[in-house]
């Protein structure tokens, strides 16, 4: 994720990661910093093991935006525990 900060204009303010989940928070100088921000990291090839969430970013009075992402580990409990609940479970 941090190969994925531009030069300037987006800073990380969180970074959660365990087993399953990542969470990814900061805040970016304008909305379409956020948003790009926020793509890269969903598209980005080395956390293609990820299926992302995004909010949308948050514009703040100063003309900045805070953003966040939430990745789940494919395969992992945390995308399958809805799928494989059925009678035989």
């Amino acid at each position: 994720a941090a190969r994925l900060l531009p030069k300037d204009g987006v800073r990380l303010t969180l970074f959660s990661m365990n087993l399953d989940r990542v969470v990814i928070g900061g805040e970016a100088s304008t909305l379409p910093a956020a948003q790009k921000f926020q793509q890269d990291v969903a598209t980005s090839p080395e956390l293609a093991g990820y299926d992302w969430t995004k909010e949308n970013p948050r514009p703040l009075p100063s003309g900045s935006a805070k953003f966040q992402i939430e990745g789940a580990r494919r395969g992992s409990s945390a995308t399958e525990e809805d799928q494989d609940e059925g009678p035989d479970a």
